[in-house]
Parts: C-alpha cells; structure tokens; sequence
C-alpha cells in the first residue's frame, strides 16, 4: 500500500470510530475503570498483533479463517471466548486505535512501523471477504445495517425450532436473557465481548425479524475468576428470536440498536440452543429458569471476586482479557502454538502514566483526524 492509501485508510477509520463512539451511552464503568485498560491493551495490540497474525497466516488464509468463525455458538473446552465480527472489526481498529494512543504518549512516531500498518489492513481485508455477505470492510465501511453470518441451512434449524410464547415463556425469556447479558458483561470485565448478535434474519411470518444472540464464556475458562461459574450448566448459548413490528440496525462493531428501544416485549417466538458438545443441541425453553438461577449465584460470586481487587489488578486484568480477546483469540482459531499470552512489560510500565488527565486526552484523540503516516 501507498502512504496515500495508508492515510485515507486512517482517515476512514477514525470517522467510523468516531461515529460508533458518539453513538455510545457509556463508556466507562462503575466497577473496573474501562477506559484505561482500553488504552494499554491496544498499545501491546499495536505492538505485537502484526507478528501475531502473521504466525496465523502461516496456518490458515485469512480468508478461510474469516469463513471458519462466521458460524454462532463454540464449545465448552475453548480457552478464550467467541470470534466473531466484532473481532473482525477489532483487528484493524483497536490495532489503529493503538497506534494512534501510543502516538500519544511518545512511544512511537506517526512513520513507524507503516509495513505493519498495511499488512494488518490487508490481512483484515482478506478476512472480510470471507466472514462478509458482501464483502464490506467492517471497519470503515457501510454494512447496510446487519450481520447475516450464520448459513441458510443453520438459520433453518433455528427458524424451525422457534416456539410461540405465552406470559410465563416470556417472563422467562425476559429473565434468561436480562441475568446472561449481565453475567457474561461482568465476566468480561465490563465489556460487551461475550455477547454476539447477528442478523436481522427475513422471518416466515409477516413484520417480523429474526435475531440470533450468543453467549459466550458462561463457564470456567482460561480466566482465573471464571472459576466461580462452574456451576453454570452451559458454557455458550444462542437464543433465537423472532421480533415484530421492530427495526434492527447491527453497527460494525456487531452491536444491534432498536426502534423501538424495547423490542424484548416484541419477541413472539424464541428457541435455545448450544453447541458445547461440537455439535448443535436444542435446549427446552422450559430449562430458562434453572440456567437463569445458576448463572445468577456465579454472577454473585464473579462480582465479589473481582469487587476485593485493588485498581492496578483491575485495570492490568482487564487490560490482558482485551488483548486476548482481541488478538489472541485469532491465534487460538488458527491454532498457532507458542505465544505469549502475558502483557508485554511496556504496559506495566505505561500503567502509571493512566492518570484521569491522559486517559481523557488520549479518548479525545479518537475525535480528532488520525495522525498521517507522514506527520
């Protein structure tokens, strides 16, 4: 790539970045401090990501890999979370968010390491082309709205296996889908990475959508405060649901807005799966409360675990399961052996210099053009 196809590329992608971040309620957190862990583990994305996709090369073509993950659900023995396209979508921006933040903070210069800049760019490319419908680029482009990533034969089954929904199946539904959304928030330490949404899906019934929902990691994992849900009877979920009279709008980085805002109360019909086993199994609506109860106790656990945490602990915690999340999580897809999975000793030593003053600053520096490639 060109300087100037480098620099346009900045460009696209600060615009996207800053449109998904205006479009955010909240960014930070009420128990662990989110905006700086952001910020370090995209220095070490930065840092060590180009190396990284690299050795994933060597196994799998980005383009295969982007086939690979489109597929909802994952089994109980992985030790990381989903891929799916908002890893898509980190690839490159949490990669050029890093850039830009390390930029920041004098570690590196705006012409630095622009080779690596252009093989992540083109490495996540190759993967849009096979994880997209359309072959948009995720990351700077305009999805038109959705992410219909699971096959005709797959949304088959689901579509197949949805159930009408009397008062008490959806009070239930409510309640399963409100306790799994909080605990796997909290069990990624205030981030939205183990939940997924994909669609919106044609329905068979008039004004009406269809919305599949994963949740990822609900059991013990290569995270040590997993540990508490081992009671969980399920480690990932996709909830099927078919929603009338409600527009479904999915952002690049796969988080879906509705109009109107409350579309739980639309979903007339729903059916539960999961894939723990390899293999997919539906799950009896019936079993809603006794998985919402169990999810409820390790939530209570999860929480005053990571409540007795001093700041440094939280923030240097989530700062790894972002990088895992984020970087490694690719790695572990293609099956590359042999990495580090540590935070590289710069971010111990960037920790201190996370004072409220230069988290904002670095933040605001999303808001503002990228820095060129030839400043």
């Amino acid at each position: 790539m060109s300087v100037l196809t480098l620099d346009d590329l900045l460009v696209r992608n600060q615009q996207c970045s800053q449109q998904l971040l205006l479009g955010r309620t909240e960014i930070q957190s009420t128990l662990v401090p989110t905006p700086p862990y952001i910020i370090l583990s995209c220095l070490d994305i930065f840092d060590r990501q180009p190396d990284i996709l690299r050795a994933v090369e060597a196994r799998v073509a980005p383009e295969e890999l982007g086939r690979r993950v489109r597929q909802p659900g994952h089994t109980r023995d992985r030790r990381v979370g989903g891929v799916d396209m908002l890893n898509v979508w980190a690839l490159t921006s949490l990669y050029l968010w890093g850039r830009q933040f390390g930029i920041g903070l004098g570690l590196w210069r705006p012409g630095d390491r622009l080779e690596d800049v252009a093989y992540v760019l083109d490495f996540t490319r190759r993967v849009c082309r096979g994880y997209r419908d359309d072959g948009a680029f995720v990351a700077f482009e305009d999805i038109g709205g959705h992410n219909r990533c699971a096959s005709p034969e797959l949304l088959a089954t689901f579509s197949d296996a949805l159930e009408p929904l009397d008062a008490d199946g959806h009070a239930a539904l409510k309640r399963l889908n409100g306790t799994l959304f909080l605990y796997t928030f909290l069990d990624s330490l205030e981030c939205r990475k183990n939940t997924f949404d994909s669609g919106p899906y044609p329905s068979s019934h008039p004004g009406e959508v269809v919305l599949l929902r994963d949740y990822y990691a609900m059991g013990p994992d290569g995270y040590a405060w997993s540990a508490a849900a081992a009671d969980v009877p399920y480690h990932s979920l996709t909830l099927a649901m078919s929603i009338r009279d409600t527009a479904v709008d999915m952002a690049p980085w796969a988080t879906p807005s509705f109009t109107p805002e409350q579309y739980i109360d639309r979903v007339t019909r729903a059916a539960l799966f999961t894939r723990d086993s390899g293999e997919w199994r539906r799950i009896p609506l019936g079993e809603a409360t006794a998985i919402a109860d169990a999810t409820r106790t390790a939530h209570i656990r999860v929480y005053r675990d990571i409540a007795s945490w001093d700041l440094q602990r939280k923030i240097m915690s989530g700062a790894l399961f972002y990088f895992t999340e984020g970087t490694l999580s690719w790695a572990y897809e293609a099956g590359v052996e042999g990495l580090d999975w540590s935070l590289s000793p710069h971010v111990d030593e960037c920790f201190p210099r996370m004072t409220a003053e230069t988290v904002g600053e670095l933040f605001g520096s999303l808001f503002a053009p990228y820095s060129p490639t030839t400043a």
